[in-house]
C-alpha cells in the first residue's frame, strides 16, 4: 500500500533483477529509493538540456531581431 504522495509503477522483471542488483550494491536500502534517486537525476538532466535549449533560441532569436533592426536602419 503507497501513501498519498506515492504511485505504483510496473517495470519489466529484467530491469527489476538488474536494478535489484544493483541496489544491493549501491548503499540503498530499497529499490523503490534506488528508481527514485534514478529518475530524479534523469530528470534533472533533462531540465538541464531543456533550458540550455531554451538559452541558445532565445539567444538566436535575439540575433535575429538584431539582423532585421539592422536591415533597417536602426541598428548599426
Amino acid at each position: 500500500m503507497t501513501d498519498s504522495n506515492e504511485v505504483d509503477i510496473s517495470l519489466p522483471k529484467e530491469v527489476a533483477e538488474k536494478l535489484k542488483q544493483r541496489v544491493e550494491s549501491s548503499g540503498f536500502s530499497s529499490l523503490s529509493s534506488y528508481v527514485t534517486y534514478i529518475l530524479r537525476q534523469v530528470i534533472s538532466n533533462i531540465e538541464v538540456e531543456d533550458r540550455e535549449k531554451d538559452k541558445k533560441a532565445s539567444e538566436e532569436d535575439e540575433e535575429k531581431v538584431k539582423d532585421k533592426l539592422k536591415k533597417m536602419g536602426y541598428l548599426e
